[in-house]
């Protein structure tokens, strides 16, 4: 006797799919996320890294533009496993950004336990980016359901 499922499967979204999603949840991030980051933490933080000596590189905001970017591609990736399992729809896009934000937050703490960053710091950028990250995986989510 075989059992049918009561959650919505879907087919797997295509690369190019994916890849919109993705980088429609960058922008989203990259939105939410650099205008705190450059107006109210960079200031913060600049004081701490002078007096560690470190020099700013003009590669640093790009570089954490572009990570964005590749970070809500792997939430929209994330999301398109998640929804064949558990179905399409909010929980299942928060429930991926969750998954994400845990691992990027773990590795941001993991400085401030060794003592490589202030904790007044890493819950500063945390503020953006938690919200940032959920609001990005959402919106991923939706460019999926819809394209699929």
């Amino acid at each position: 006797m075989e059992v049918e499922s009561s959650v919505e499967t879907d087919a797997f979204p295509t690369f190019k799919t994916i890849l919109i999603a993705g980088l429609a949840g960058g922008f989203v991030l990259n939105a939410i996320d650099t205008p705190w980051s450059v107006l109210v933490m960079v200031p913060k933080m600049k004081p701490f890294f002078d007096a560690q000596g470190f020099a700013s590189s003009p590669l640093t905001g790009p570089w954490f533009l572009s990570v964005h970017f590749l970070f809500t591609t792997v939430i929209a990736y994330l999301y398109s496993l998640m929804r064949m399992l558990h179905g399409r729809g909010l929980r299942t896009a928060l429930t991926a950004g969750v998954i994400m934000l845990l691992v990027n937050r773990a590795f941001g703490f993991a400085n401030v336990l060794m003592g490589i960053f202030p904790a007044d710091l890493f819950l500063g950028f945390s503020a953006s980016m938690v919200p940032g990250t959920l609001i990005a995986s959402v919106v991923s989510g939706w460019i999926i359901d819809r394209r699929c």
